[in-house]
């Protein structure tokens, strides 16, 4: 379902119950599939997909999705949180959300339940899941591995995330 005020455009492709509202705007090749609500003034473009068969997964707010990143299964991404290159969010079971100023990027990824949040990074191979609550100005890179605890304004990893 879409609303008037959304814009898809490019080769940008929507299938099956995906519910686009508000000022949304697709381009590129960005796909947005089934169970996804996408609203606020969110933009998917590039190659990203966003895509839920079971669980919804909703992006919102001034919230972008681009690059070749995929989020899916359960995740929210919001506010003015960027994913993108070749990162993944998905959540399954349990909600995965990404808001505020974080970044998510390279080919990190954010799953099963964890919290990345204000204007936290995470990069590079990094893998941040379970309960883990990264924040503040934390960034997380290389391959670096967080499954649970919480994060607050540190580095981990070798090398920081450059910046976006």
């Amino acid at each position: 379902m879409w609303h008037e005020d959304v814009r898809v455009l490019d080769n940008a492709l929507v299938k099956g119950t995906a519910e686009l509202r508000n000022a949304v705007e697709l381009s590129g090749n960005a796909k947005v599939y089934h169970n996804v609500h996408v609203s606020g003034n969110a933009k998917v473009y590039d190659n990203a997909q966003v895509v839920s068969w079971w669980y919804r997964t909703q992006i919102f707010g001034n919230a972008h999705v681009f690059g070749n990143a995929i989020v899916h299964s359960n995740a929210k991404v919001s506010g003015n949180a960027k994913v993108y290159d070749n990162a993944q969010v998905y959540g399954n079971r349990v909600t995965t959300l990404v808001y505020g100023r974080a970044h998510v990027y390279y080919k990190a990824k954010v799953r099963n339940g964890a919290r990345v949040f204000e204007g936290a990074r995470i990069c590079g191979s990094a893998d941040v899941s379970g309960s883990a609550r990264v924040y503040g100005n934390a960034e997380v890179s290389n391959s670096t591995i967080l499954v649970g605890g919480n994060h607050d304004g540190r580095r981990y990893g070798r090398e920081g995330c450059p910046k976006p």
